[in-house]
């Protein structure tokens, strides 16, 4: 593929990761994210007011909000109040441009690469929102889990009944699997919202990558729960949906490479 078209790709996909922040940072504090709390914020909210300082409120000039560039330039403190800027802010937005490169890249026509830039996008929010408040939002994860049923009406990504299996049965596993490590390490190892998102991953992928996903995710969560300790220097908790999201994305473009990989290991 054309290296400018890429580059093109990769520069609307910062942009893109840049609206993701928005949504990451506003999307818990409205009434629509579903929580059992009170808020003035409604949807709208993630458009009104336009970009502020999270710390003093002031309004960021354009050119103080260009994905990751701004970031560098202000050398990660904010113009207004000089307080530290988060670096989730360009992770996210390089998460972004990432995306776009890698769908448009190995996906197979434009339509198939909109599907998975939407099911990158919808995992990256709600993995996101998982590691900084420990839950996952049905108004993500109910979307995610019906977008890839129809996705697949087609076998885009899976036949159909294998994905419907996916799904029902994602949901069941997970469930059992929690049950069960629950009860080996005393508490409560995960929650409802890591049994919706994995429901949902079968949705897209089909039953048949799921024992492999859940595999994936186990040995992500252990090294994100290490760069967790080094970060933030405390806590054992490990939130699971960040895991189990970059397992989605690995076995939706490399899944038939990584078991290949797994069976030839096992055979040989």
């Amino acid at each position: 593929m054309d290296w400018i078209f890429l580059s093109a790709a990769a520069g609307f996909g910062l942009l893109w990761g840049s609206f993701l922040n928005v949504v990451i940072y506003r999307l818990p504090k409205t009434d629509i994210a579903g929580l059992r709390q009170r808020t003035p914020y409604t949807l709208t909210y993630l458009a009104f007011p336009l970009s502020f300082c999270p710390r003093c409120k002031e309004s960021i000039a354009p050119w103080c909000n260009i994905p990751v560039l701004s970031y560098l330039l202000l050398g990660a403190k904010s113009k207004c109040c000089r307080e530290p800027i988060s670096w989730v802010y360009p992770v996210i937005e390089l998460c972004g441009a990432g995306m776009f490169v890698l769908a448009f890249l190995l996906s197979d026509g434009l339509l198939n690469a909109l599907l998975a830039i939407v099911f990158m996008s919808l995992l990256l929010v709600n993995a996101a929102i998982d590691w900084q408040r420990f839950y996952l939002l049905d108004i993500i994860t109910y979307p995610l889990l019906w977008i890839g049923l129809v996705a697949n009406i087609d076998a885009r990504f899976a036949l159909l009944s294998d994905a419907v299996w996916g799904a029902a049965g994602g949901y069941v596993v997970m469930a059992v699997f929690s049950w069960i490590f629950s009860r080996l390490i005393g508490q409560r190892a995960m929650g409802m919202g890591d049994y919706k998102l994995f429901a949902a991953l079968g949705a897209w992928l089909g039953w048949q990558l799921l024992p492999m996903v859940l595999f994936l995710a186990a040995i992500t969560a252990v090294i994100f729960g290490g760069c967790r300790r080094l970060i933030r220097g405390r806590g054992r908790h490990v939130p699971f949906g960040p895991s189990l999201s970059l397992a989605g994305v690995l076995m939706l473009f490399f899944g038939e490479e990584i078991m290949l990989a797994y069976w030839k290991f096992i055979l040989q």
